[in-house]
């Protein structure tokens, strides 16, 4: 009975030498989660940067766009200014269209269009 419990002392006592060389599972597990929380961590930080240049570049290309616009709205005013002052000076259709480089049938439009405002009679 002694040598049974001297035996079982002795592994006791080998067991517990050898946990403190094992490495602990959990230990190897919340390395394993910090580092993929760092990784995380990263890439979404990354993304969110990519992000906002993506934005950035679509504000500008909005910007422009609508400058775009307003240039080719000025532009279409500046068109039917002219032709009004042409059409009161007393120059016919073919004349204006010669003058603005445009064809007979937009000419009538604007013509047309701005009468039908009540700009000319």
């Amino acid at each position: 009975m002694t040598t049974a419990v001297i035996v079982l002392l002795c592994i006791s006592i080998v067991l517990l030498v050898l946990s403190f060389f094992t490495r602990d599972r959990v230990k190897v597990v919340e390395e394993q989660l910090e580092q993929l929380t760092i990784q995380t961590a990263q890439e979404n930080y990354q993304l969110k940067r990519k992000v906002e240049v993506f934005e950035e570049e679509m504000m500008l290309t909005y910007s422009s766009s609508d400058d775009i616009n307003d240039q080719a709205a000025s532009t279409e005013e500046r068109l039917i200014e002219q032709a009004l002052h042409f059409h009161t000076q007393g120059l016919n259709i073919q004349q204006i269209a010669s003058e603005l480089s445009l064809s007979e049938e937009v000419v009538e439009q604007i013509l047309y269009g701005e009468q039908s405002r009540g700009v000319i009679g």
